[in-house]
């Protein structure tokens, strides 16, 4: 039995079907005793020798078959009794039973034996103490001390094999994938003040990426964690799908629907332009959240999860080279054009009402006027909710008490708002104003940092019962 081991073979490594190698010389030395004395050498005709299955080698006399591992030499003579015969291997695959066990050691085991031949002694090579003084042979001497037998020895020998690549199964994760959080700053007034909620109509990261294992026909995969992050508060969103790296160079576009028309511009600090005409979509459906809530997140961190070159074959790969790491460049593309579809929902407590008075009115109707200001034309859906002195909307019966009027807000309105709430309405100290806004069909300005919107000027006047004790 011969084996040859390895170990601290890489934890990527599931399994081999080939190694290449530098060159491994490996020879058969067979050593034939007991006709020392008779003959000066021998010839082995029709010999074959089990050696390991799946070389890739050169033989220096005979042939060998890789499928059964057989040395097959049809004539050979020997030299002082011996043979050699001398390997150059570059490779062995997984014909030569060779496995990874679950310890991360290499192995293969091989019987090697002799299968088969037979000796033969021409006249020139017998002794001279043999030989008449005719030239003829003295057969009845030479029959006489002829062995029944003619014993050999067998002896391998493999120089240390040093891998170069091969040609297998292979999983393992990636390292060096970190992008800076995103900053968010220049935002629009109109959309940076508490109380506002903004839904974008389709926030779009595009992602361009390397692939660090294409050269194999492989490909990676990951995830991806967004974080916002407002005052201490971190909300984190997940995208819907893994992220498939499978070219040399890879473009996504991420967002929760695909965009008419994909970001053309610079990138990165260098100001490299990168085109991501025709880039891959990936599903993200609450990217849109990400910016959503009572504030703008100050910023935004980004985080590639966990990338790894999941179990798959890879032909060729090198062997002591480093993998370089997953690079690439980001844009995240929040396109803030106040579009019909796009929405900015605010809110805002208008309290501290309530006195004597005001408390032993139980009102059956309130108007509530205000003065609108903005800087972009709006579609406005206004909500006033009543509350009472805990700050709690109010109910009549099952359903809440509220008012609802929808209107288009201009830059310098005349005229205030005014929306009615019809219902009970005890203990008021206030509202709740809720203004759900679009932009308005066939505006496509876009947002600026110095535009607003504000409510001003809130006045309420009320209809109901006043019941006072004098």
């Amino acid at each position: 039995m011969i084996e040859i081991t390895g170990e601290e073979v890489d934890e990527a490594i599931v399994s081999v079907e080939k190694i290449s190698s530098v060159p491994v010389d490996m020879n058969v030395v067979v050593s034939f005793t007991g006709a020392d004395d008779l003959v000066d050498d021998l010839v082995v005709e029709d010999f074959k020798f089990q050696f390991f299955k799946g070389l890739d080698a050169t033989l220096s006399v005979g042939t060998y078959d890789a499928e059964t591992g057989i040395i097959e030499v049809q004539s050979v003579r020997t030299n002082n009794h011996v043979i050699t015969f001398s390997f150059t291997a570059t490779s062995v695959d997984d014909r030569s039973g060779m496995a990874v066990d679950d310890d991360h050691t290499f192995g293969i085991s091989q019987e090697c034996y002799t299968m088969g031949g037979r000796v033969v002694v021409y006249a020139g090579d017998v002794a001279e103490s043999y030989v008449n003084s005719d030239g003829t042979i003295n057969m009845a001497a030479l029959l006489e001390d002829v062995p029944q037998t003619i014993d050999y020895e067998c002896i391998i020998n493999v120089d240390e094999i040093t891998p170069t690549e091969f040609t297998g199964i292979v999983k393992y994760e990636l390292e060096g994938i970190e992008v800076e959080p995103v900053e968010l700053s220049d935002i629009p007034d109109v959309l940076n003040q508490t109380g506002t909620d903004i839904c974008l109509e389709n926030p779009q990261i595009y992602l361009q990426l390397n692939n660090p294992v294409n050269k194999y026909s492989a490909y990676a995969t990951a995830g991806l964690r967004l974080t916002s992050h407002v005052g201490a508060t971190a909300t984190a969103y997940e995208i819907d799908e893994q992220i498939n790296i499978d070219e040399a160079d890879n473009k996504y576009c991420i967002s929760p629907a695909v965009p008419q028309s994909y970001y053309a511009e610079t990138v990165g600090d260098s100001g490299e332009e990168v085109d991501f005409e025709g880039a891959e979509h990936v599903l993200f459906s609450t990217l849109g959240d990400v910016l959503s809530g009572e504030k703008i997140p100050e910023t935004i961190d980004i985080e590639v999860l966990d990338p790894e070159v999941p179990e798959q074959r890879v032909e060729g790969f090198k062997l002591g080279e480093d993998i370089e790491a997953v690079a690439g460049t980001y844009v995240f593309y929040a396109p803030l054009d106040l579009t019909s579809d796009a929405k900015i929902v605010y809110t805002d407590t208008f309290d501290g009402w309530n006195d004597e008075d005001v408390d032993a009115i139980t009102i059956t109707k309130l108007v509530v006027n205000a003065d609108v200001a903005t800087d972009v034309p709006l579609e406005i859906e206004f909500k006033v909710y009543p509350i009472d002195v805990d700050g709690e909307k109010m109910y009549d019966g099952d359903s809440v008490v509220v008012g609802t009027i929808n209107t288009t807000v201009y830059y310098e309105m005349d005229e205030p708002v005014e929306i009615t709430v019809s219902g009970t309405i005890t203990h008021l100290d206030g509202v709740i104003i809720e203004a759900r806004a679009t932009g308005v069909d066939g505006n496509d300005e876009a947002l600026a940092a110095e535009q607003t919107i504000v409510l001003k000027n809130v006045k309420a006047t009320v209809s109901g019962t006043y019941i006072k004790e004098l």
